[in-house]
C-alpha cells in the first residue's frame, strides 16, 4: 500500500509544479499588465 501511495505521489507531483509554475507565470504576466496600464493612464 505505501508503494502504490509513493507511485501515485511520482506520477502526480511533476504534474503539480509545472501546474504552479504556469499558473504563477500567467498570474505575474496579468498583474503586470494591469500594473502598467494603471500606469499609462
Amino acid at each position: 500500500m505505501d508503494m502504490f501511495w509513493w507511485n501515485v505521489v511520482g506520477i502526480e507531483a511533476p504534474v503539480v509544479v509545472i501546474g504552479a509554475i504556469t499558473a504563477t507565470i500567467l498570474g505575474l504576466r496579468s498583474r503586470n499588465r494591469r500594473h502598467t496600464n494603471e500606469y499609462d493612464a
